[in-house]
């Protein structure tokens, strides 16, 4: 059987299905692509051409096309505490897990969860070392203001 592929108002083709599942597995063509052979009366998703291979059997090594089966875990990036810890506490630090929190994204898009996890982890623990510097910081301001407005209050009593 051979078969056209549709995309964007061109047809390209005839392919043999072999050769369709091969662009599918290089990226070339997407499911959602529409196909044709005949004895069609319409032109069709790939998806739903008899032969074509399904979805989750694409291999996710060599393929150029970003990974596209579902993820099965949620990574948290951390970058809203990132920015907020950069914003109201301790800069240096905030930019430490704004840099960490940013690697997130694209180590999940490629695929690599590990790293991904390893950068959420990290840039949660920038931030709250950041928050935790500025409330010890904050408390030792306050100590040495009570301290000052203590001291102050002798030096009026002579």
């Amino acid at each position: 059987m051979q078969v056209y592929v549709g995309r964007n108002g061109e047809k390209f083709g005839p392919y043999s299905i072999d050769q369709v599942n091969e662009f599918i597995k290089q990226g070339k063509y997407s499911f959602e692509d529409l196909g044709w052979h005949e004895g069609m009366e319409e032109w069709k998703p790939l998806r739903t051409i008899a032969g074509v291979i399904d979805e989750n059997e694409i291999p996710i090594s060599g393929s150029s096309s970003p990974n596209k089966t579902s993820p099965t875990e949620q990574v948290p990036s951390h970058l809203v505490w990132g920015i907020l810890a950069t914003l109201c506490c301790c800069l240096p630090l905030g930019i430490v897990s704004i840099v960490h929190a940013s690697k997130v994204e694209g180590l999940l898009a490629a695929g690599d969860i590990e790293k991904a996890k390893e950068n959420s982890k990290k840039a949660a623990m920038w931030a709250w070392i950041s928050f935790g510097i500025s409330i010890i910081g904050g408390i030792i301001w306050g100590i040495l203001g009570a301290f000052g407005a203590f001291a102050e209050g002798f030096e009026g009593a002579y």
